[in-house]
């Protein structure tokens, strides 16, 4: 009775400490992680993006709070690949979309000295009609 205990309380701290460990990454995004986090920043918030849809090298407005003022000081992330950010505000943000595949991405929204991701924001992906031949 007493193996089965320690068995079973082994188990239960193995599986503890695989989970808490796992759970790192709050300051990662693929393989991009902020060079300079400073803990006491607040999330940047994505309120919405217009147009709502678009192709690759289209520039589409980001508006929500908390980004950097400093273009190279946020990073806009199409899941897989970045935008570009042409301009930035600490409410807005210009960004020349990437060469996505996918038809949807989650759009979110790190800016450098912070060591939290945005909210996570739906965005449909064009691509250019096929010619058929």
């Amino acid at each position: 009775m007493k193996i089965i205990f320690y068995v079973n309380l082994f188990i239960v701290s193995l599986v503890l400490s695989v989970t808490f460990i796992s759970c790192d990454g709050g300051n990662k995004i693929g393989s991009y992680t902020d060079p300079n986090p400073i803990t006491t920043a607040t999330a940047p918030i994505i309120n919405s993006i217009n147009p709502e849809s678009g192709m690759a090298s289209d520039t589409v407005t980001i508006t929500g709070t908390g980004f950097n003022t400093n273009p190279d000081n946020n990073f806009v992330s199409f899941e897989s690949s970045s935008g570009t950010v042409v301009s930035s505000t600490g409410t807005e943000l210009k960004v020349v979309l990437p060469d996505i595949p996918n038809d949807s991405v989650n759009v979110k929204i790190g800016v450098k000295g912070c060591v939290y991701w945005s909210n996570s924001v739906k965005f449909l992906i064009l691509h250019p009609a096929s010619d058929g031949g």
